[in-house]
């Protein structure tokens, strides 16, 4: 891995050099000297404390080498030209056919390459890509989608309805979809069929919500639009191995576990890249990322906020995506009578015994804040802005112990888990938190897992209190033995922010949803009227509502929101990153330096 790591770089700088002379035809009167690089092989030793990665890598040493080569003359380059290489740290399983059970961390390329029916703005904002609009019928059961005119595929064909609704009836219904999209919203659909110069799906009930199954901003890829002609003549596998979209960027070449590389789409109907190749590498390693920017062999790298003071020292730039992940405590038993957490003078307790600020500051260098919301952050859709999120106060949350019969605290066990596309270094903030909470006189350890296991404790924990297989007892329907042991759970968890996170509290609070852990009637009743609502402007009211009771109910210890950090070379000039993304994404948008 680390040799071809150290290949691919040669490989790139050495293409860069190659761009450069050859971006026009040179002006014979025209001769300029440049620095041609020259790639050297050195082992180079490079530490990151919390925790300590010493990775040995193979550093790409610039010497500088004066060498006359032909220069344009001024006015005659236009259009994309040079190259940029980005690193992330996971790509996945590097899927490209949107009907797969693909993750999100495989949308930093595949976004780039498809175009998608409803796209997001680099403020968060839901915008028209392959549609230009949406609107319900009088009866509720259809959505109409306007196909937008003019816009092109890779290969040269123009995109039809046909192409929009076949793309959707494949990626939702076709019996070979496996993603969470086809899962859920899949069986919910009657029909999608064209109509004129519109795509309508037709709904078996009224869903409000169905525009939000699309967007480029979702989990899945299902809004993704292919060529029917493209799949007529190479099957499902030319889709997976050499994809034909109507995104940025075109597909040139992947290497599993490597790198995808792609070339700007120059007849994009708005978006042109400024730069003509991007490649995209795939470092698991932090230690990794940060040595390839400091060598040149990356010019935007996903970074993480308690890097953010080196990166300063050593002379980096870096760039903020606001809100990307957001964290909280879920208590398990909280609707069980037996549970300390039932009462919510405990809640609150915990709750305001954080000093959120602290963390903010010492944990994550400033880049967040404390959230007043469930899988939201600043900018997301139904995010309540005049809620000032918990306040830490120590004196009030002893007394309300107090008050509550728990003044000598009790036992904990805090689960987490380590995934920085759901949220930061969570082991240190589960630390963090428990060093507050023993203020309280709660004690405990801390448990790392891995996701899974932590995904399954979940759903085991409901099932030794609902007994067997059923996972939704709330109140005094629940077996009160399990609630009442010590040590009490607790999961420390974080998320990737949502735009219009409905979905997800759907998922974990309502008894539709994959793993209902908080089982509150009041709050399955709030998301009803929600998800019932199909004025945009009204929902998004009622979402800020519901967020609000779920605030002041302390049903969550709702911690901190961090920021996406990332770092970019000299080389980059500007960028508008989208918010709430924790991985390189709207790459088109790169510009280079002047």
């Amino acid at each position: 891995m680390k040799t071809a790591l150290f290949l691919l770089v040669c490989l790139l700088t050495l293409g860069l050099v190659a761009a450069c002379g050859s971006a026009a035809a040179p002006a014979e009167s025209q001769v300029q000297v440049v620095e041609k690089e020259v790639i050297v092989e050195k082992e180079v030793q490079v530490e990151v404390e919390k925790p300590k990665l010493v990775e040995v890598i193979k550093e790409v040493q610039m010497i500088v080498v004066a060498t006359p080569t032909a220069a344009p003359a001024p006015g005659t380059v236009s259009g994309p030209a040079g190259s940029v290489i980005s690193a992330t740290s996971d790509m996945a399983e590097m899927g490209m056919d949107p009907i797969l059970d693909n993750t999100s961390n495989v949308k930093t390329f595949f976004d780039e390459i498809h175009l998608y029916g409803i796209m997001q703005a680099s403020d968060g904002q839901l915008i028209g890509g392959a549609a230009t609009k949406w609107e319900v019928s009088p009866d509720q059961h259809e959505w109409i989608f306007t196909v937008r005119q003019g816009v092109q595929f890779h290969n040269g064909d123009t995109m039809t309805p046909e192409d929009f609704s076949w793309s959707w009836n494949r990626n939702v219904l076709s019996p070979e979809a496996e993603t969470s999209t086809a899962a859920t919203w899949g069986p919910r659909v009657d029909t999608i069929r064209v109509v004129g110069d519109t795509v309508v799906v037709r709904t078996k009930e009224p869903q409000p919500l169905m525009p939000l199954w699309w967007p480029s901003y979702e989990g899945t890829q299902s809004g993704a639009i292919l060529s029917k002609a493209e799949f007529d003549s190479t099957g499902a596998e030319g889709v997976r191995n050499n994809p034909i979209g109507a995104g940025n960027f075109k597909f040139v070449e992947r290497s599993r576990g490597e790198f995808v590389r792609l070339e700007a789409f120059e007849d994009h109907y708005c978006c042109v890249p400024a730069f003509q190749e991007l490649t995209v590498l795939e470092i698991p390693e932090i230690a990794t990322r940060v040595a390839l920017l400091k060598t040149g062999g990356a010019d935007l790298i996903e970074a993480v906020p308690a890097l953010k003071p080196d990166l300063a020292s050593a002379g980096f730039r870096t760039i903020s995506g606001k809100g990307a992940t957001s964290s909280s405590m879920w208590f398990p038993y909280q609707n069980i009578p037996q549970s300390p957490f039932y009462d919510k003078r405990v809640r609150e307790a915990i709750s305001i015994a954080i000093n959120r600020d602290v963390i903010v500051d010492r944990l994550y260098a400033g880049e967040g804040g404390t959230t007043p919301s469930f899988f939201s952050g600043p900018g997301s859709f139904g995010f309540n802005d005049d809620l000032p999120g918990y306040s830490y106060d120590p004196d009030r949350a002893k007394k309300l112990m107090q008050d509550a019969g728990y003044g000598e605290g009790f036992e904990v066990r805090i689960i987490t888990y380590l995934y920085d596309a759901d949220f930061p270094d969570m082991p240190t903030l589960s630390q963090a938190v428990l060093g507050d909470l023993q203020a309280l006189g709660i004690k405990g350890q801390i448990e790392v897992k891995e996701w899974g296991a932590v995904k399954a404790e979940m759903v085991d924990l409901l099932h030794a209190a609902c007994g067997g297989e059923t996972v939704w007892c709330p109140g005094t329907e629940a077996n009160p033995e399990v609630a009442g042991k010590q040590p009490y759970p607790i999961f420390v968890r974080g998320n990737d922010t949502r735009f219009h996170a409905v979905r997800q509290n759907v998922g974990y609070m309502h008894p539709d949803g994959v793993r209902p852990i908080i089982q509150l009637p009041w709050l399955a009743d709030e998301l009803d009227l929600v998800m019932s609502e199909f004025d945009f402007g009204k929902q998004r009211t009622l979402f800020e509502e519901y967020n609000r009771k779920v605030h002041d109910e302390y049903v969550q210890g709702l911690l901190i929101y961090a920021n996406a950090l990332f770092a970019v070379s000299d080389k980059i000039g500007s960028w508008e990153p989208i918010t709430g993304r924790t991985y390189p994404n709207n790459q088109w948008s790169l510009r280079p330096a002047q």
